[in-house]
């Protein structure tokens, strides 16, 4: 207890060192002047959206899968390219936004495989369905909230540099609402699935954790309130605990990652190649990582193979079998900084209060045969989402370890995408970090 005692004192301490000791060398290079800006039909629904970079070369680029992004059109046409360099980020803006006085700004962050326009904007167009029904950002505008939000140049990328795309976007909504000189200003931030990732780096000074990032910019203190929802805030271990998970994909050649290095495919063994988990190409779900056994979540009959379990034990444990090849999830946990463990230990500033939705509907359905309900994908090992366990969604120890408050822990019976298309997820969110906060408050 004492060992942990003085652990905690000194991460504590290292993270209040950096705040005032780093030098913010890739912000003090952020111009905060777009490359260029959408606006008008363009930019449509949202009222403008700034593409924006940060020209510190120590950001490095991070290789796309080559089977190409998933970004829809318009972030494609704001970004120029399917490839955008991870200095680069979006900001886009609500309309609305310069209408709401000192009200305090709500930044929305989306996950991986998505963007700011398909999650916060228009949620239930996935799939091509030309369906009009508003998303969080004008629910939220709609109720007095300034609302802003960031898209990240990479689908899977690296969690830390995102963090710092998220802290320039925040210093770019602050020039925006002209108050550069107010030492009050904060902002509100809501986080779905993979990007509470980018959001806990940047308000837990995660760059501090590592020798080569510690340039980047530690926390400003300049964030008030997050609201995750579906957030993997106790990790994820997906790739590892399914065999056929695994097999779906190599069938695929999808660009969901994959845990197997090599599987025999039609009798022949078949490498990963970019699917690969340690490929290259998903440093942030490197970061995510962490095996949730250890969380109390156990492999149930989906994970069993048909080889006494053999190949469900080399999957996860690494090794050989008579069909796959892994490293395991230690070794990729390891080769991703061991992030989740390392924010987990610390928690947040005390100065910023937290509130987490998790769903646990544990079906997901195909967006492209809506209205009917095709499920492709399910998770019934353990209560979750269809794609994320409850108990990792609600694993605020993480967030309140060192003293931070949590304002609410709820859960809903829906599953991982319909968490960010439901009206009663939207009144709690609005409830935590909008309008219905700024009511309370007054």
């Amino acid at each position: 207890m004492l060992n942990r005692f003085f652990s905690l004192a000194l991460l504590t301490f290292a993270n209040v060192f950096f705040c005032f000791t780093r030098d913010a060398d890739a912000t003090s290079r952020f111009t905060g002047q777009p490359v260029q800006t959408l606006t008008r039909d363009e930019a449509s629904p949202w009222d403008f959206i700034e593409q924006h970079r940060d020209s510190d070369p120590r950001i490095p680029w991070e290789p796309h899968h080559p089977n190409g992004s998933v970004m829809c059109d318009q972030v494609r046409s704001a970004f120029g390219t399917d490839a955008p360099h991870a200095n680069s980020f979006l900001l886009h803006a609500a309309p609305g936004w310069q209408d709401h006085g000192q009200a305090t700004p709500v930044v929305l962050v989306p996950g991986a495989f998505d963007d700011a326009t398909r999650r916060w904007a228009l949620p239930h167009q996935e799939g091509g369905h030309d369906d009009p029904r508003p998303g969080l950002m004008s629910y939220l505008a709609g109720r007095g909230s300034p609302v802003f939000a960031v898209t990240y140049s990479h689908n899977h990328g690296d969690n830390i540099y995102q963090g710092e795309a998220l802290a320039n976007a925040i210093q770019r909504v602050r020039s925006l609402l002209g108050r550069q000189d107010d030492a009050t200003f904060q902002v509100n931030l809501v986080a779905h699935s993979k990007g509470a990732m980018s959001v806990r780096s940047y308000v837990q000074s995660a760059s501090g954790f590592y020798s080569d990032r510690k340039f980047l910019t530690p926390f400003r203190g300049d964030v008030s309130r997050v609201a995750f929802i579906a957030s993997p805030l106790g990790g994820l271990d997906l790739p590892y605990r399914y065999y056929i998970y695994n097999l779906q994909q190599f069938t695929q050649s999808g660009r969901a990652p994959v845990a197997a290095s090599r599987m025999i495919l039609y009798g022949f063994w078949k490498d990963a190649g970019p699917s690969y988990l340690l490929s290259g190409h998903y440093p942030g779900q490197l970061q995510m990582l962490f095996d949730l056994r250890k969380r109390g979540v156990p492999y149930g009959l989906m994970s069993c193979t048909a080889d006494a379990n053999d190949s469900m034990h080399r999957l996860v444990d690494g090794g050989r079998s008579f069909f796959v090849e892994s490293e395991g999830i230690e070794h990729a946990i390891a080769e991703g900084g061991s992030l989740i463990e390392k924010l987990n230990s610390v928690g947040f500033p005390r100065s910023v209060a937290s509130a987490v939705l998790a769903g646990n509907k544990p079906v997901l359905y195909d967006p492209r045969l809506l209205p009917f309900r095709i499920p492709i994908g399910m998770e019934i090992t353990a209560p979750s989402d269809g794609l994320l366990f409850v108990k990792s969604a609600l694993y605020t120890e993480g967030l309140t370890v060192g003293g931070a408050s949590l304002l609410d822990q709820k859960t809903m019976f829906l599953n991982h995408i319909e968490l960010t298309q439901d009206e009663d997820a939207f009144a709690w969110v609005d409830q935590m970090v909008g309008s219905g906060f700024a009511s309370e408050s007054r």
